[in-house]
């Protein structure tokens, strides 16, 4: 399957489940989401993009990095596991956050949602986010490619929380209680102010020979 059909799924299975369904409920988060996003594109006053991408926006962000196919892959090009791992975080847009979640259906915590992303492609990470920093290789900002992940310190001496990296400054993370699996940004505030560093996983970057050989009908 083309990875725009992918894209396409992947929104799909994670995007409105967690809207509001009361009558013309939807309209209004609509507007109001549209409302914000033209005032954050026509300043550059660092509160409103710390609403727009941090902890305080109760909407779900839905939108994606301008170009992610292209961050990621070719559209025809056989993806690695930092791929599937991206793609399977993807899916889960919209998934409540739950402590101690790790599966799908059930709800995630931040460790939780990347030990499920990269279980998806065949690698095992250990379950908290300090242990996987430990896990995975040094990387500094300027060497972030989409499946990489990011890790902070929210509310202790100790890493905290971590997020999958996908692209164009973007990750996906889940927050915390009462709030949902979402994208953020990386340079907004309240996350530079927590971020700790940046690591790759190793064997994230292999391809997956079988998809070659179906495609190349070796």
């Amino acid at each position: 399957m083309p990875l725009g059909a992918l894209m396409l799924a992947a929104l799909t299975l994670g995007g409105c489940a967690n809207f509001p369904t009361q009558p013309d409920a939807t309209d209004n988060a609509s507007s109001a989401q549209t409302s914000r996003d033209t005032r954050a594109a026509n300043t550059d006053d660092a509160a409103t993009l710390d609403h727009l991408y941090g902890f305080g926006d109760g909407l779900l962000n839905k939108r994606l990095p301008s170009n992610p196919l292209a961050a990621i892959n070719g559209e025809n090009a056989p993806h690695s596991a930092a791929t599937e791992a991206v793609f399977q975080a993807m899916a889960q847009l919209g998934v409540a956050y739950q402590r101690g979640g790790r599966a799908a259906g059930v709800g995630f915590d931040c460790s939780g949602l990347t030990s499920y992303a990269y279980k998806q492609a065949d690698i095992t990470l250990p379950r908290t986010a300090s242990e996987q920093y430990a896990f995975t290789r040094r990387i500094a900002k300027t060497q972030l490619k989409p499946g990489d992940l990011l890790f902070f310190k929210i509310r202790s001496r100790k890493i905290d929380h971590v997020g999958i990296y996908v692209g164009d400054n973007r990750f996906i993370h889940a927050p915390r209680v009462g709030q949902h699996i979402e994208f953020a940004d990386i340079d907004a505030p309240y996350w530079r102010r927590h971020y700790v560093g940046a690591g790759r996983v190793p064997g994230a970057g292999q391809i997956d020979l079988s998809e070659i050989s179906q495609k190349t009908g070796r």
